[in-house]
């Protein structure tokens, strides 16, 4: 009688990784190698061998795994991330070009205050645009800006974080001399700590506080920051 072959060993192994590889995510790139090792010495073995089935399910389920990881890692949020700041808006604090780490999470419990720098989103001519800019106005205050500096509720307000000297220049629909605006609750007045030069609550108005994706934490200055 012709003698039966005998089941691969590599490829009951890679069977089991492929299956463990499902929870231990750290095995697909073992598990994959020792697939391809069993198929290779399963050829090489002149019908001794057998078990291509058993290899090749544990190659199928660890790429299953693979793209189950792939979009695991596509969908976390990173609790911070990295924002460019183009131009002069924000100086002298952040200078143009230069990169900020926000906290993506800062917001999540707990509403911004007033002098925060939060990186938010709007609408600009139909396109979407992040800015980062200084909390002046919080939800519910009346913001009026007067002779260079922000009245709240009538009576002129210290921005916290705000250079000392800075002049707010009247400018756009809600930043006119002498004409008070009411900030609508959930919504946010900001301001760029370089107002000559900034696009921010005086051209397009509040912020909903949906719309603020994070909180400024500091300039990132790359492996020459650190390394100084």
């Amino acid at each position: 009688m012709k003698k039966m072959a005998r089941l691969s060993r590599l490829a009951i192994l890679s069977l089991i990784l492929g299956i463990l590889s499902l929870a231990l995510f750290i095995l697909i790139p073992i598990t994959i190698v020792t697939g391809f090792i069993a198929l290779y010495v399963i050829k090489r073995s002149r019908g001794s061998l057998k078990g291509v089935p058993f290899a090749l399910g544990g190659m199928i389920i660890t790429f299953v795994a693979l793209i189950i990881t792939g979009r695991a890692i596509l969908n976390y949020e990173l609790p911070y991330r990295l924002f460019k700041v183009p131009a002069a808006s924000m100086s002298p604090t952040i200078k143009p070009k230069e990169r900020v780490v926000a906290d993506l999470t800062a917001y999540k419990g707990r509403d911004p205050a007033r002098g925060d720098i939060v990186i938010y989103e709007i609408i600009d001519k139909g396109k979407r645009r992040l800015m980062c800019k200084r909390i002046a106005g919080l939800p519910g205050e009346e913001v009026e800006i007067r002779s260079g500096g922000l009245f709240v509720n009538g009576a002129p307000v210290r921005i916290p974080g705000l250079p000392d000297g800075t002049v707010i220049s009247n400018a756009g629909d809600y930043g006119k001399e002498g004409v008070s605006f009411g900030i609508p609750n959930g919504s946010y007045y900001l301001l760029g700590d370089n107002p000559s030069a900034s696009f921010d609550s005086r051209q397009h108005g509040p912020v909903d506080k949906k719309d603020i994706k994070g909180k400024y934490v500091f300039v990132y200055k790359g492996l020459a920051g650190i390394l100084k």
